[in-house]
């Protein structure tokens, strides 16, 4: 099986990447959350799309950052990817934060967010999506 792109000349390149959906779920280690992202091609131009996790303040200062993965090559447009990571809460304090996820494809970038708490529970740091 192979893809071929196929590039119009006639049309400008107008990469545009959107995040389609941000969650979070415990992994077996305590503290640590599986953050996954899905990234979508909604342009009209191919690229290979990055992926990264941060955790913010309040006052958006950033306290965790994480590199998502997801397969590799072109993403062509209304092309889907998945990405994910672990993110370990174990040394943040508990409070209200900002996850934010953060695509790049060719130079454009797109951004989604969640509020989480954190909390402690005994000896573990419990991350939770908050109710706006």
């Amino acid at each position: 099986r192979s893809t071929l792109p196929v590039l119009n000349d006639a049309v400008e390149a107008a990469p545009r990447g959107v995040i389609d959906r941000l969650t979070i779920a415990a992994a077996a280690d305590p503290s640590s959350y599986v953050i996954s992202a899905r990234f979508v091609n909604a342009g009209n131009a191919h690229g290979n799309p990055g992926m990264r996790a941060r955790l913010l303040s309040e006052d958006g200062a950033e306290i965790l950052t994480a590199d998502l993965d997801g397969a590799a090559g072109l993403l062509l447009p209304l092309g889907i990817r998945d990405f994910g990571a672990a993110l370990d809460v174990s040394g943040v304090p508990p409070g209200a934060y900002l996850l934010e996820a953060r695509g790049s494809l060719a130079g454009q970038t797109a951004t989604r967010s969640l509020p989480v708490e954190i909390t402690l529970e005994g000896q573990v740091r419990e991350m939770v999506v908050r109710a706006e």
